[in-house]
């Protein structure tokens, strides 16, 4: 143990305090003991103030962000209807830089059978990014607490609908910086009315964007819309009856998973189990927010075309060897028939969950063609795998006849989507018109 500390504080020496004397350092241990802040009081370093605007940054003093952590942990643990039963000691080193607001470094030691954690944060910093960072370590020792050897990730959306549920209830409160002892005058905000108001003028996101954000997604244009999205998010799982216990279970669950996804769908088992089910379920709380306009807004012919595109991909065919390969399109049926089910199940799983986010922005009278597209990709795919989160046991069959019968479903579904198609729909009308203007 004395090793263990005595390398995180060498690097520290030589890292963190630059030119402040080590005898100016001060340790600060929290009212439960669980974090452990090192640092140089303000009033004693030598180093310059930056000036930065004080409302959205915080010059860092490390005896007040000691209390800071425990009052998001309490904060965090309040909303979970949770008990304080922490076994990772998180260590803070409080760093005097020049630059300012400088990146916060989380990193994490198996000691002992244990998760401990270290924190490198600079002495100034952005409070919402530092409040982040808290809750993300907060959240990391409550999930590893039983992972083993492994460390488990909390997902984007649970740590950042968190840090918007703690920063938009107590504001300013949660994080304490010097001269701001003094008695406030509070009131008490509708957490989930804040989460609310944030959806309505952000454009929101379906859950499979969520659950796997693209790299637009996380954009600077797009992030406030992810942030408000997973805000809600969070609250409205938090406000099922029971959802504090399903949140509690899936965190402790979450090392048992190979990904968070099904953990989510064991612990939510009572609401939904299955992706499709949660994406309605999530598109209903939009609709009911006078958010499904901007949520499903695609026309119909954007949509056909969509899923047009979904059911091809592109591949460098080779005839061969003396003949450059060339880029083709090739149907999602010539991948089922002829590669390889190592090779073929990623793509199709990617290909599912393409349709299950189009579900989300197409027009009513096209989504139940979407439906009979993810069933069959959903009873495919999972259709002889336990545990994959869906509603219900399929049968087992052998590959050969899965095969067969999912490409006879999407031959019934490629003539049921030929005779939506746009072009098709017109011609329709404008001969069913011509007949009727030349009748008798």
């Amino acid at each position: 143990m004395k090793a263990y500390l005595i390398g995180w504080l060498v690097m520290a020496i030589t890292v963190v305090w630059g030119g402040e004397p080590m005898s100016a350092v001060v340790t600060n241990y929290s009212s439960t003991g669980q974090f452990v802040v090192y640092g140089v009081p303000i009033q004693q370093h030598n180093q310059p103030s930056s000036r930065l605007a004080p409302s959205a940054f915080l010059k860092v003093d490390p005896a007040l962000l000691a209390v800071s952590c425990e009052r998001i942990k309490q904060l965090l643990l309040n909303y979970l209807s949770a008990e304080d039963r922490w076994m990772g000691r998180i260590h803070i080193f409080v760093q005097f830089t020049v630059a300012t607001n400088r990146p916060v470094s989380i990193e994490s030691s198996l000691f002992a059978g244990r998760w401990r954690y270290r924190m490198l944060v600079p002495d100034e910093i952005e409070k919402n990014k530092l409040a982040r960072a808290l809750v993300n370590v907060i959240l990391l020792e409550i999930v590893n607490r039983e992972a083993g050897n492994k460390m488990v990730e909390v997902p984007l959306w649970l740590m950042e609908g968190f840090t918007r549920i703690l920063l938009s209830s107590s504001g300013d409160n949660v994080l304490l910086q010097p001269q701001s002892l003094i008695l406030r005058q509070e009131w008490k905000r509708d957490p989930v009315q804040i989460a609310q108001n944030e959806v309505k003028i952000s454009n929101p996101l379906s859950f499979e964007q969520l659950s796997f954000p693209e790299p637009d997604t996380l954009s600077r244009t797009r992030w406030n819309d992810f942030q408000a999205s997973s805000h809600l998010f969070v609250m409205q799982l938090l406000h099922l009856p029971q959802g504090q216990s399903a949140m509690q279970e899936m965190l402790r669950i979450l090392p048992s998973y190979e990904n968070w996804q099904l953990a989510f769908f064991h612990a939510f088992r009572r609401y939904f189990r299955s992706v499709l089910e949660a994406e309605k379920w999530w598109s209903l709380v939009i609709a009911n927010l006078g958010g499904q306009d901007r949520l499903q807004g695609w026309s119909f012919a954007a949509s056909w075309s969509k899923l047009d595109e979904i059911l091809r991909l592109s591949v460098w065919i080779q005839a061969n060897r003396n003949v450059v390969p060339q880029l083709s399109e090739i149907p999602v049926q010539q991948l089922i028939e002829h590669w390889d089910d190592s090779i073929q199940r990623p793509i199709l799983s990617g290909k599912l969950n393409q349709l299950k986010g189009l579900r989300l922005h197409a027009p009513v009278h096209f989504i139940p063609l979407l439906d009979a597209y993810v069933q069959s990709f959903e009873n495919y795919l999972y259709a002889n795998q336990s545990g994959s989160g869906m509603p219900k046991e399929l049968p087992q069959l052998p590959v050969r006849l899965l095969r067969k019968e999912f490409l006879r479903k999407l031959a019934e579904l490629e003539t049921r989507r030929q005779t939506l198609q746009p072009e098709n729909a017109l011609s329709a009308q404008a001969s069913q018109a011509f007949t009727s203007r030349a009748a008798p």
